[in-house]
């Protein structure tokens, strides 16, 4: 659904810079994003035939116009290398997301996490092999769909994988494994509808899992 609605428009500024050591490399971003007419989706309750008895509901995706809504977001980058053959890497982002207008002003936009980071660590013993380390931890965020902030937050969550490279002549091969602590949660989340009443439905991510994968080369 969601033909014929007006698209979004906006204005967006930012402003930022990059502090340059030998070892220690900085960089933030502080940043504003106004919309207008900004396209979500949404779960409704529908019905066909709608006269009782004997109406069937059922749920029906739709997309929307939020009427305003302002996201400010601070991102902050940096990564330090202790030695020549190990690298860190850590992120971060602050995100404040707000209806401001219409119906929902002054809700929380949802489906947005209010903050967010991330680590990361590169070992390379020799010139063709590498083990790295990612985790990322996301914050708290309203469910899809939950416009008016009824619902309870989808927990924050925390995760971590493992990457295996190692490159022979025109050979390429990995090993990954993903969800490495083989963490329990849900990825995201939406406000649905049985009938007349709400239900919170939840999507879980996948757990622990492995890739292999080989390429190769021809010159």
């Amino acid at each position: 659904g969601g033909l014929g609605l007006p698209p979004p428009t906006g204005l967006s500024s930012a402003l930022g810079g990059t502090f340059l050591t030998a070892t220690f490399p900085f960089a933030a971003v502080l940043s504003r994003l106004e919309l207008t007419n900004e396209i979500p989706s949404t779960t409704v309750n529908s019905c066909w035939p709608c006269v009782n008895p004997g109406a069937y509901f059922y749920n029906e995706i739709k997309n929307l116009n939020l009427d305003q809504t302002t996201k400010d977001s601070l991102l902050i980058n940096t990564k330090y290398s202790p030695t020549d053959f190990l690298q860190l890497i850590f992120g971060a982002e602050f995100i404040d997301a707000n209806i401001t207008g219409g119906t929902h002003s002054g809700k929380k936009t949802p489906g947005v996490a209010n903050k967010t980071f991330s680590f990361g660590a590169t070992w390379t013993p020799s010139s063709n092999i590498s083990h790295s380390i990612d985790s990322k931890w996301i914050g708290k965020q309203y469910l899809t769909s939950d416009f008016g902030n009824e619902s309870p937050m989808l927990d924050s969550y925390k995760t971590f994988d493992y990457n295996y490279s190692h490159n022979f002549k025109e050979w390429s091969l990995g090993f990954k494994v993903e969800n490495l602590t083989n963490e329990k949660y849900n990825s995201s989340g939406a406000t649905s509808w049985s009938g007349t009443t709400a239900i919170n439905g939840y999507y879980p991510a996948p757990e622990r899992n492995f890739m292999l994968t080989a390429k190769y080369t021809f010159e």
